[in-house]
C-alpha cells in the first residue's frame, strides 16, 4: 500500500511497518527488532540497523527515490524531498 502526492511516493507499508519521509529523513515505524536496510536508487547501501526500534530514523544526503527493505520482505520505494 502506498500513499502518494503530486511528486511521488511519500509513505509505504511493509507488513506491519510504515515507511515515510520528511525533509532528508526516512522514518520506519513498527519494525521492532528487525533488520532494516536503506538503498539509494543505484543500489548502494546507505543505511542499516540490525535491531530496529519502534521508530527508526535514517538521514539521507539528498532528495530522490530510496529503497527500504525490512527483514527478508521485498523492498519498498520511498520518495525523499
Amino acid at each position: 500500500l502506498f500513499s502518494c502526492n503530486n511528486v511521488g511516493i511519500i509513505a509505504a507499508t511493509a507488513g506491519d511497518a510504515v515507511i515515510s519521509s520528511r525533509e532528508n529523513l526516512i522514518v520506519v515505524q513498527g519494525a521492532v527488532q528487525q533488520c532494516v536496510y536503506v538503498y539509494d536508487v543505484v543500489g548502494r547501501l546507505v543505511g542499516r540497523v540490525n535491531h530496529a526500534s519502534d521508530e527508526q530514523t535514517f538521514v539521507v544526503g539528498r532528495s530522490g527515490i530510496y529503497l527500504v527493505r525490512i527483514g527478508n520482505n521485498a523492498a519498498r520505494r520511498i520518495w525523499v524531498q
